[in-house]
This record gives structure tokens, sequence and C-alpha cells, in this order.
């Protein structure tokens, strides 16, 4: 399960379905049953405020379930009513001059280096992303860092994508001191676009 934040209202999820299955529900349970849905739901957000200081106080106010081509399901979660929805997308547009400096960093393992180059290629974007590639016995580890130059339109992409390429988030915090004392660095940094030249 990969959570984040887009505001202290409003979470998103990938979630795969034998997570979900771990958590003792089926998705088609969760079509068909709102008390179910409603279980499930309340529980991604319990996850969410674990990680993050959100305000789920109002509750849920509405949800979209996207099912993607790997067959992990995508979640946006939120707690906003409609006309705070519409404040807050305001308020995001004024903050240029205080933006506080934020970035997102993501640990992502592939079975093949093809597979990395593949889904690097697919990736459309021209901007430098902090990012290194490692190798640690067969498998290959891109390491990403997405700072605030890019829109929550390019993370969701970036995230929702992964599956694609049958790569999977690794959650570990010290991955990456791992890696550099254990794994082979093959890219110290620029990585995503050093594979998509190859």
């Amino acid at each position: 399960m990969t959570l984040w934040k887009v505001n202290e209202k409003h979470l998103n999820c990938v979630i795969t379905q034998a997570e979900i299955r771990e958590m003792g529900f089926e998705l088609s349970q969760l079509q068909e049953s709102k008390e179910q849905m409603s279980l499930f739901l309340g529980m991604i957000l319990e996850n969410g405020k674990k990680l993050f200081d959100l305000d789920t106080g109002q509750g849920i106010q509405r949800f979209q379930l996207t099912l993607m081509q790997n067959q992990s399901i995508f979640l946006s979660i939120s707690c906003e009513d409609a006309e705070e929805e519409i404040n807050h997308s305001l308020e995001q547009q004024e903050e240029v001059v205080e933006k506080k400096e934020v970035s997102f960093l993501y640990n992502v393992k592939f079975p093949s280096l093809e597979r990395a180059i593949e889904f690097c290629h697919y990736y459309p974007t021209d901007k430098q992303i902090t990012s290194s590639l490692f190798k640690h016995r067969k498998e290959y580890y891109l390491t990403v860092d997405f700072n605030k130059e890019f829109s929550e339109v390019e993370l969701t992409n970036f995230i929702l994508r992964i599956g694609e390429f049958e790569g999977k988030f690794d959650t570990n915090p010290f991955l990456r001191s791992v890696m550099q004392e254990h794994g082979s660095c093959m890219i110290q940094s620029d990585a995503m676009n050093a594979l998509k030249r190859i």
C-alpha cells in the first residue's frame, strides 16, 4: 500500500487487491456494500493518520476508486466539503513566495534493468529528477526524490504507472543507506534521464 497526503483533509492511496484481501475485504464486496466500503475507507484513513497529520473530523465527504491496468486500486479520499475544496485549491495557486521546500522520496524495485529502462522511457518529463540507480543481488533499485517543482499530477502519474512495469515500492526508510553500503551504484545522479538515453 502506498499512501500520500494531498492536503490535511485529502489522502491518496494505491493498494493491490492482495492487500485488500489481507485487510479482510474483497473488491466485489466493496462495490456492492456501502457498509463494507465505509469500513474499508475508514481503515485506509486510519493508516494515513499514522503517517501524516490529517484532519478527518468532518468524515469522508467524497472518494474516487479507480481500477488500474495492473489490477491495483487507486483511491482518492477527501474529508473536505465542496466549498472548502474550492477555497483550498485557490489558496494553493496563490502560494508562490511562501511555499515551503517539500520533497517526496520514493524507492522503487524492478526485477530487471530492462523494466527500469522501459519505465524511464515511458515517464513523460524533461525535468531533472534527483534519482540514483542501484543493483543488489538480481534486483534494481531506483531511488527518486521529487521536489516542489513537480506538480501533484506528475507525482500521481509516477506512482500510478510503476506497477505497469513490474515496479514495487519499498517503504524501508533506510533503503538508500543499505544500498549505498551493500548494493552496487550504477548511476549516482539523474538516473531516470540517463536510462531514457539508453
